[in-house]
């Protein structure tokens, strides 16, 4: 198991124009977000407050294979949580907890249980791909051949495909 880059939310909009188009509508985004990416760190603000309908929406408005890790407050999801999340169905890959400052370990749980390894990228690193490589080594070190997420919490989009590539590249994926 390897590195997966996501980015937290899907609904940026520092994007539009740059990413999204100026005129598509924001129904339309998530969809739009995971014909590019594999999966996106949902902020829990967001999918705390969602009926069961809208995740379930959610699910249905991205591929198979595409992946929602949801941001918990601090600690592993309580079962209430858990419940909340049901509708996401196999495309719920795990929870997160809320970056807390600049730390950069995330602590993270995958949903059958089990320690997942996150930690939030240093989204300037990307503009030196060689110190951005050794990041990802180390990051890949960390996780022991167990997976690990790199979160890029700002940045443009270009920026995650860039890390994505870097990954692929390395042989990190």
């Amino acid at each position: 198991m390897g590195i997966e880059v996501i980015t937290r939310g899907w609904d940026r909009g520092d994007w539009i124009g740059a990413f999204y188009p100026a005129d598509l509508p924001e129904e339309w985004r998530l969809s739009y977000f995971a014909t590019a990416f594999h999966g996106v760190l949902v902020p829990l603000a967001l999918w705390h407050r969602a009926e069961p309908e809208v995740l379930a929406q959610w699910a249905g408005d991205v591929p198979e294979g595409f992946g929602f890790y949801l941001e918990t407050g601090s600690g592993a999801p309580d079962p209430r949580q858990r419940r909340l999340a049901e509708p996401l169905g196999p495309g719920l890959r795990g929870w997160v907890t809320q970056a807390q400052g600049q730390a950069p370990d995330l602590p993270a749980w995958r949903p059958g249980g089990g320690a997942l390894l996150a930690r939030q990228a240093p989204a300037d690193l990307i503009a030196t791909p060689k110190a951005a490589l050794s990041w990802l080594r180390v990051l890949a070190a960390d996780a022991g051949g167990q997976g690990a997420l790199a979160v890029l919490t700002q940045g443009p989009a270009n920026g995650v495909r860039r890390w994505e590539d870097l990954i692929l590249m390395a042989g990190l994926a």
